[in-house]
């Protein structure tokens, strides 16, 4: 199958910079000290929920219904790479994790989808999961490159399931979703004084030049 690339170096630092913001406006700069790794699995594993939900009239080979809101499955998987940039930012901060990514080669950046997209997702969420434990290789600072290429095959095979992305989409739609996050803090959200209910679909629509 052919290879895709649906991030680069420069937007992953970008999103590293962005996530630690984010982080800090729901809990400010100590929001590690009320951070806990069992918590995060529980959201990625939520979040993957979703996803798949999303997606599930793809997977369902006993049902004959191909169609599935594509937009909101992105979005979905934006959710999942924001817990995963939580949990590699737990152990250091976000000028350093960005700094590592420059220790990434070409390669790291580039995914080559198996026969099965369906394991290739399977085996990079079972990877996140197992390094987000504290003692996992989030925790070790000789390991901080290999949690970048677990975040980045999370973002790549998640991608491919959803196939057709272009090359901005993951990095688009994770700023929109980081600035509605932005904006439920604002409006209230950890006083519960905001209304998701009241919330547009977020829609990602790609340049055409």
């Amino acid at each position: 199958m052919p290879s895709i690339q649906l991030i680069n170096r420069e937007q992953l630092e970008e999103l590293i910079h962005m996530q630690e913001t984010l982080n800090c406006k729901y809990g400010s700069t100590k929001w590690r000290d009320n951070f806990s790794f069992g918590q995060a699995k529980i959201a990625v594993i939520d979040e993957v929920g979703e996803f798949i939900r999303e997606i599930e009239s793809d997977w369902k080979w006993w049902k004959v219904n191909p169609n599935y809101h594509k937009q909101k499955a992105l979005f979905e998987l934006i959710d999942i790479v924001h817990f995963a940039l939580m949990m590699a930012l737990y152990h250091t901060d976000n000028s350093t994790l960005a700094m590592t990514s420059t220790d990434l080669t070409n390669d790291d950046f580039v995914f080559t989808p198996s026969d099965d997209k369906y394991d290739d997702f399977s085996l990079a969420i079972s990877d996140l999961l197992q390094m987000s434990k504290p003692e996992g290789d989030f925790g070790r600072l000789n390991a901080k490159r290999d949690s970048l290429r677990v975040i980045l095959d999370v973002i790549n095979s998640g991608g491919a399931l959803l196939g057709g992305l272009d090359s901005n989409a993951i990095y688009q739609s994770y700023i929109m979703k980081n600035h509605r996050n932005h904006t439920r803090v604002d409006e209230g959200v950890l006083v519960g004084r905001y209304d998701k209910n009241n919330e547009r679909d977020l829609i990602y629509a790609p340049k055409v030049r």
